[in-house]
């Protein structure tokens, strides 16, 4: 488990998915990997809670709709 996984819960106590998975391995172009006040945001925003809507997610899902 690294360190993301082990900070920051990814299911809620309903079974909600709370985090992206991306987090623990983000890509390069996630808004958590160039943090700066122009990103962070969209980092609030998409990386905890509503990461289904954010385009970087999106982009890198399946086919299948899984990340």
């Amino acid at each position: 488990m690294t360190t993301a996984e082990q900070t920051f819960p990814r299911i809620d106590t309903a079974g909600t998915r709370v985090v992206c998975d991306f987090l623990a391995r983000p890509f390069s172009d996630c808004y958590c990997m160039n943090i700066s006040s122009s990103t962070i945001g969209k980092m609030l925003t998409y990386c905890i809670g509503n990461f289904p809507s954010c385009p970087v997610y999106r982009e890198h899902q399946t086919p299948e709709g899984k990340p």
